[in-house]
């Protein structure tokens, strides 16, 4: 490994001898711009589109786990648990779960007039990052004084807790027969996101759901 991380650096130095200074930057511009437009050379619900945005939302979760591994040097492995929060956001607040609630902040067409808690996709991305962070205080104010296979002990356990949570939810009632999970049915029907100038998603043309997530993993970047 050491030999071949020489050659690497080797061969960039040459390419930066050979190269203008901008190139680094013009290549992450042509990059993005590649990425861009991928979309145009396939059809509306290609099955290739449909993999390459599951494909890029699970790129956004490692640039994550790329700064609590890769930079805050933490061996977490119940990173999966602020996943499953962030879809459960969605879910409690972006559809008709809790049924014996009516709000409806900034949503469009049929989840306008149904029953629950319908906020917009945007609304839902900032509860979610809330939520998550508030787990990831609650997780880090015990564990940080930990270092090594004991954090990762730790975390892994924080991990299966909410899952046991998220499955065993049906016996945590929040009143007028609502409770925190459906269990193992989950939560279905959820709404689609929905932007003032862009319109409703649909899952008959995948570019924009495409061009969403695109837009979330730069912004992670």
């Amino acid at each position: 490994m050491n030999e071949l991380r020489a050659q690497l650096k080797e061969w960039r130095a040459a390419i930066d001898r050979v190269l203008p200074s901008w190139w680094p930057r013009a290549l992450a511009f042509g990059l993005i711009g590649i990425g861009i437009v991928l979309p145009f050379a396939f059809s509306n619900n290609s099955g290739f589109m449909n993999a390459t945005i599951i494909a890029v939302a699970y790129v956004v979760m490692s640039l994550g786990l790329n700064i609590v591994v890769g930079f805050a040097g933490l061996l977490d492995l119940g990173y999966v648990a602020f996943y499953a929060l962030g879809a459960y956001t969605l879910g409690w607040f972006g559809s008709d779960f809790f049924f014996k609630a009516k709000v409806h902040v900034g949503v469009h067409g049929i989840a306008a007039h149904e029953i629950g808690i319908h906020l917009n996709f945007i609304l839902i991305l900032i509860a979610a990052a809330v939520i998550c962070a508030l787990a990831g205080i609650l997780i880090g104010l015990p564990t940080l004084r930990l270092r090594g296979d004991y954090i990762a002990i730790v975390t892994l356990a924080f991990g299966e807790i909410i899952g046991v949570v998220a499955v065993n939810g049906t016996d945590i009632h929040l009143g007028g027969g609502m409770t925190l999970t459906a269990g193992n049915f989950g939560i279905s029907a959820v709404d689609a996101p929905y932007f003032p100038v862009i319109g409703q998603f649909n899952l008959l043309n995948l570019r924009p759901w495409y061009w969403l997530i695109f837009a979330i993993m730069l912004i992670i970047i």
